[in-house]
């Protein structure tokens, strides 16, 4: 295979707003000895990215520029590394980068390189662009649902903000194990919410009193915005696990509680993507898309992820 010697990829040479990200021609990256090169079809655009480009990781993304944007993807290998063992050219895969520090691209182009080991071969399905939404929100809600919350059948669990990436997926993760779901969202989303699986949602504007809720076993917060007062919907003993950092002052406060909170950073685990794959494939996970961006539409894409109501995931498109 044939390979060019220049891209197209997502940059930026300094912390800012979406503006700051800019579509430059670079050098085609070359896979390090673990790596494959993937010709990447469709990425997503995570809140981390956005947090990252404003400069929000500056501490561990350091102050080397420029930087890419984009930690997951879904395309076909190209190229493997001298040690890459586990894919051949022409597969389908899909993977996440993980939170490192971000290089002069990320997955945000047409070409992205990413360790064998943080890959799966993707879902045989008909919308390879939608699936690419999947890797790293589908990957978080199935390592705190199963994982850390040990969701199972007959469970009741409380997703809050269930129309996002995570959250979305995670309602329909929580559904497959058998657990009974219900949703917090905004208003406008309480009828997807209920599309999803879920068989009672609330509106974050109008929240039910504690007294009035049926106390749940396992609540799962996406948002890290009134952790504190939504732990009161936990039974004694039960489980809650936040993956913002916003849930933080909940978790440092109910250590000593019945009522626990634990914070989940996600990791990077093959297995579970090919867990996730095969899920898709069997129509148990769908991705929620809310908008499709050209790669050349990378800061709208951006811009849009900022104001926080999306409705399940936007996806950049990196082949013409």
């Amino acid at each position: 295979m044939v390979l060019p010697s220049t891209m197209q990829g997502a940059q930026y040479f300094h912390y800012g707003p979406p503006s700051v990200l800019q579509v430059n021609e670079v050098n085609l990256p070359a896979p390090g000895k673990t790596e494959i090169l993937v010709k990447v079809i469709a990425s997503s655009v995570n809140r981390a990215d956005a947090i990252a480009r404003g400069g929000g990781t500056r501490l561990t993304n350091g102050l080397r520029f420029p930087k890419g944007t984009g930690v997951d993807l879904l395309g076909e290998v190209v190229a493997l590394g001298t040690n890459a063992r586990s894919h051949r050219i022409g597969d389908l895969v899909w993977g996440y980068v993980g939170m490192v520090t971000m290089g002069r691209t990320g997955t945000a182009a047409q070409y992205a390189t990413i360790d064998e080991r943080s890959v799966s071969f993707a879902p045989q399905v008909e919308d390879l662009e939608a699936a690419a939404a999947l890797p790293l929100v589908a990957m978080t809600a199935l390592q705190a649902v199963r994982n850390r919350l040990m969701t199972a059948a007959g469970d009741r669990i409380l997703i809050i903000g269930a129309s996002g990436g995570v959250g979305s997926a995670a309602v329909q993760i929580s559904r497959f194990f058998g657990a009974s779901v219900s949703a917090v969202s905004g208003a406008s989303h309480l009828s997807f919410s209920t599309e999803l699986g879920a068989s009672e949602s609330f509106s974050h504007s109008d929240l039910p009193s504690p007294s009035e809720v049926e106390p749940f076993d396992k609540i799962f917060d996406c948002a890290g915005v009134r952790t504190r007062y939504y732990r009161q919907y936990l039974k004694p003993g039960g489980k809650m696990v936040t993956i913002s950092p916003g849930g933080a002052p909940a978790v440092l406060t109910s250590q000593f509680s019945s009522k626990r909170v634990s914070f989940m950073p996600v990791k990077v685990v093959k297995d579970d993507l090919a867990w996730i794959s095969r899920a898709t494939e069997e129509g148990a996970i769908r991705p929620i898309i809310d908008r499709r961006y050209r790669l050349d539409e990378i800061a709208r894409a951006h811009e849009h992820v900022a104001t926080a109501h999306t409705r399940g995931k936007n996806i950049v498109i990196s082949t013409p």
